[in-house]
């Protein structure tokens, strides 16, 4: 990322970042619904995770939550051993959008039609496929799901309109459970401080400094930029992303840390944002369902069956050198 001198920078990107939260707070989010809260006050977090997990994403926390996953997935891109494999496809250089627009519907599809559903289990399988196909570590796997279970909980207790109830936790932890056995990990705990502490842990050992991992966040962070920022503040745009980002990220990114008044006025922003959902933005009345959300990807729609990217031979030959980099570097 180049550098950008604070400043009117430091105003623009908390201009940015909070006008883009209040205004989808106001316009598209109409977030905070007490009669939602009810309704999933009723539902058994055990039994009816999904549920829940479905009002919450779509009713409750919509930005919060789709934001949260993003985040979510870019932590992912600091461990090498996950980097040097999207970025020896090319997918991220050249198809970025595309790779992002395929995650989040395959999510979304679960989570709106259930993973014993016809669409669900489709996305399931397409998911499971992508994975097989790039004989990915199911240690690598676990840290992918760990990072589904926390971050969005990380996210919601410092920045969300309201906390989560002990039931919403709950639920959410036993929908990524269940996602997780699906995709063929096994002896998974049942306490999310077991799924915390291995978060931590796999960070703590394997985040470090590679050319892939910057790369693919690097492609990440323009197709971020290029869907919701005219040109000529995304370099505005990047520093109000690194104020986000903590150290080991940016370190394994081989990024500088945003300015510290960049840093207090995007933090600002998000409780300002918080602030504006919990007191003032009306009871949202329909799902924002992101399987229904138009996409440059997709402009004429989008078939389940059809979602996601396959490793050609050559991709599987790039990758397969790549790693081999990689495990020569470590020895």
């Amino acid at each position: 990322m180049t550098p950008v001198p604070t400043g009117r920078t430091t105003l623009l990107t908390a201009g940015l970042t909070g006008l883009g939260g209040l205004g989808w707070a106001t316009s598209r989010a109409r977030g905070r619904t007490r009669r939602t809260a009810a309704d999933i006050a009723e539902l058994d977090p055990q039994t009816q995770a999904r549920e829940i997990v479905w009002l919450l994403s779509t009713h409750e926390f919509p930005w919060d939550l789709e934001t949260a996953l993003s985040f979510a997935l870019f932590r992912t891109y600091a461990s090498p051993d996950i980097a040097v494999v999207l970025d020896a496809t090319g997918e991220f250089g050249h198809r970025a959008r595309k790779r992002y627009d395929d995650t989040e519907l395959v999510m979304a599809w679960m989570a709106r039609d259930g993973l014993d559903g016809r669409l669900g289990r489709t996305a399931l399988r397409r998911m499971n496929a992508m994975h097989a196909a790039f004989e990915l570590d199911p240690v690598d796997l676990h840290y992918v799901l760990t990072t589904f279970i926390c971050e969005p909980l990380r996210w919601i207790e410092r920045w969300g309109w309201r906390p989560l109830t002990d039931a919403e936790v709950a639920a959410s932890l036993r929908w990524y459970l269940d996602l997780g056995r699906h995709m063929g990990l096994r002896d998974l705990s049942e306490d999310l401080a077991d799924h915390d502490a291995f978060n931590r842990a796999y960070e703590a050992e394997r985040f470090r400094y590679h050319p892939a991992n910057r790369r693919v966040a690097q492609a990440s962070v323009d197709m971020f930029l290029q869907a919701h920022l005219p040109a000529p503040v995304h370099p505005a745009g990047e520093v109000a992303i690194r104020a986000l980002l903590d150290p080991p990220l940016l370190a394994a990114f081989g990024w500088e840390p945003a300015p510290p008044a960049v840093v207090t006025a995007v933090h600002a922003a998000l409780r300002a944002r918080a602030w504006v959902q919990r007191t003032l933005v009306p009871e949202r009345r329909t799902p924002h369902d992101l399987t229904r959300v138009d996409r440059p990807t997709y402009p004429t729609g989008h078939r389940v069956e059809q979602l996601g990217t396959f490793p050609t031979e050559a991709d599987r030959a790039r990758v397969a050198s790549a790693r081999e980099d990689l495990d020569g570097h470590r020895t």
